[in-house]
């Protein structure tokens, strides 16, 4: 989660960063722990940080998804010495982008309360 912008002399509504620790609990895919930190207590309800981060965890599922489509990415890859790539977005690139805009949502859904 990135942090909020708001610009104000109370201390209790500055800009906060929060880090969400890594979850290798299924090895080394790219998840995020739910473990709800002590610094959005009151910022935030446990329930939307919870779906929040389990949607993100989905993306990444999403992304990290081998399948044909991925396969093909990567043959093509190699026969165009990785020219193609400049032509078209990767699966797992559609989805960090996917991801970015999401994190961005929730962001400025955020600042809005």
């Amino acid at each position: 989660m990135a942090t909020a912008q708001v610009s104000t002399d109370d201390p209790s509504k500055r800009n906060v960063k929060v880090f969400i620790q890594r979850d290798y609990s299924r090895g080394t895919a790219c998840r995020f722990q739910n473990k709800f930190p002590p610094e959005l207590e009151g910022k935030l309800e446990r329930s939307q940080f919870e779906q929040t981060v389990n949607h993100i965890n989905e993306i990444f599922d999403e992304a990290e998804k081998v399948g044909p489509r991925t396969y093909l990415e990567g043959c093509l890859g190699c026969v165009t010495a990785y020219l193609i790539f400049m032509c078209i977005q990767t699966q797992y690139n559609k989805c960090l982008k996917r991801l970015a805009d999401y994190i961005n949502e929730q962001n400025q859904r955020l600042q809005d309360k």
